[in-house]
């Protein structure tokens, strides 16, 4: 005898305008969000307590063990702005990896229309790194995988969609402080990584764990957490570069549509008080020097201007 290849078959979720959800683990499954079966390949198992998603393994490890939750709640449009997140967690120590043994955890995506077309940000971990990792399938061909080195234990990881440029970003916040990193980003409507979507296509996003030839307890603390998705505010006017005599006065102002809030921030760290669309700074000084960001929020997540640099110009001493 001979066995065949695994097929999947999926739920077909109705697409709609985004609307903010999220998910911190407590209780038991809630079947309305996530249904009531996981997909599953080899040993690999989801296990929802303690307020936790947790992975593991069964039997002997494989080397294609594999599980994933799909949200079952809506399809996320392509015709609209949106992020999706959520915190991970692998241990430094459990399990000892060695050899070929390799695990990772994070978020999943696919095209509705073709779920051989799919997106995974997860962070990873090998016998001699740990990383966050971009992985796209195009066609069920993966495409080459993008990864930066982590140092985190726990960190969240985050996909975002921006319907005009109609590009994925895939972010990680490493040690959960709110500020976004750019891991990678691909256009999915040109070039090696176009899905082929249109005006009406979808996305079905969901939670995975993978590992490699290595037994998983869920002791071993490999689980996710405060999954949550929602409409993201949009950036129609960035910060421009500002030149200031010493002494001047420098302005930076930021537009965006369905934003609540606003946070300045200098070189990445929050100016105190500075919660407006515009940020005004008098009597400029040499060390006000430097490069200026908005992050811009609303209740679903948040989004950071481009860098804007102000110079300030010392006359020369006679």
């Amino acid at each position: 005898s001979v066995k065949s290849i695994y097929a999947s078959r999926y739920l077909k979720l109705t697409p709609g305008a985004i609307t903010a959800s999220s998910e911190n683990f407590s209780g038991t499954r809630n079947a309305t969000k996530w249904g009531t079966q996981d997909f599953i390949e080899g040993g690999g198992v989801l296990t929802q307590e303690d307020g936790k998603l947790r992975y593991s393994t069964t039997g002997a490890g494989t080397d294609n063990d594999w599980a994933a939750r799909l949200w079952h709640g809506q399809a996320l449009p392509y015709n609209q702005d949106w992020a999706v997140q959520v915190d991970v967690n692998v241990s430094n120590n459990n399990p000892t990896l060695s050899g070929d043994k390799m695990l990772a955890i994070g978020l999943y995506l696919h095209n509705q229309d073709d779920p051989s077309d799919a997106a995974q940000v997860s962070l990873y971990r090998d016998s001699s790194s740990r990383k966050f990792e971009a992985i796209m399938d195009v066609n069920d061909n993966e495409l080459a995988e993008v990864t930066k080195p982590a140092t985190s234990t726990r960190a969240a990881v985050r996909l975002r969609w921006d319907e005009a440029a109609q590009r994925l970003y895939y972010e990680y916040d490493a040690n959960l402080s709110g500020s976004w990193t750019l891991l990678a980003s691909k256009p999915l409507n040109a070039g090696s990584s176009n899905w082929g979507m249109k005006a009406g296509s979808s996305f079905v996003v969901g939670l995975v764990g993978e590992s490699e030839n290595v037994v998983i307890a869920k002791s071993d603390h490999v689980w996710l957490d405060n999954f949550k998705f929602g409409p993201l505010p949009k950036i129609t006017t960035q910060p421009i570069d500002q030149t200031v005599s010493l002494g001047g006065t420098a302005s930076f102002s930021v537009v965006a549509t369905g934003a609540t809030g606003y946070q300045w921030q200098k070189n990445g760290s929050n100016i105190s008080g500075a919660t407006a669309a515009t940020y005004t700074i008098t009597n400029a000084q040499s060390t006000d020097g430097g490069t200026y960001t908005c992050v811009v929020s609303n209740s679903g997540d948040s989004v950071t201007s481009s860098g804007a640099v102000l110079t300030v110009v010392i006359p020369p001493a006679i």
